[in-house]
């Protein structure tokens, strides 16, 4: 129930972002994970960089959506 719950928020405010951000415009996405679905609506819309710590999944963010940057860092 919990992970449902976290993805409806998530599609939300995926959702207000692409109703709000014009196409090309720079998005920031803190705690971006491997990516998932809002990394490819995001990275196919918009100049997306992706901040994680775990560079093992930023990985696989940047080999799926190479046009994208992302940082290993902390959000501190």
């Amino acid at each position: 129930m919990a992970e449902t719950i976290r993805i409806e928020k998530r599609l939300k405010y995926t959702r207000i972002i692409v109703d709000r951000v014009s196409a090309g415009e720079p998005v920031l996405e803190l705690g971006c994970d491997h990516g998932g679905m809002t990394k490819r609506i995001f990275a196919s819309k918009y100049r997306l960089t992706g901040i994680d710590l775990a560079e093992n999944l930023l990985v696989l963010a940047r080999n799926d959506s190479p046009q994208a940057e992302f940082i290993c860092a902390g959000m501190v």
